[in-house]
């Protein structure tokens, strides 16, 4: 980890770090459940991939639910995990 600090997400507090991933900087944020589950298509893909992931030019997001709120991490694309679907129970 290089840095944590408090920010704000969606005009909600959140928990901040900044982690280095060779030589890329990724950013995550911990945020609420009102945050993470604000907008329809994260919410549509979290009930069907259990994960929301989007990327606009090399720029990411990977959005993973917690049992309470939700973890959003930022960075360039090609840091970001490749994570397996979910397994289905």
């Amino acid at each position: 980890m290089i840095a944590q600090w408090q920010s704000r997400v969606g005009g909600k507090p959140a928990e901040a770090y900044a982690l280095r991933d060779g030589n890329q900087v990724l950013l995550e944020f911990l945020v609420d459940d009102s945050v993470f589950f604000r907008h329809p298509m994260v919410r549509a893909a979290i009930a069907r991939e259990g994960r929301y992931r989007a990327r606009e030019g090399k720029l990411a997001v990977l959005a993973l639910p917690l049992q309470q709120g939700g973890v959003l991490v930022v960075g360039p694309a090609q840091a970001l995990p490749d994570l397996p679907p979910p397994e289905k129970s």
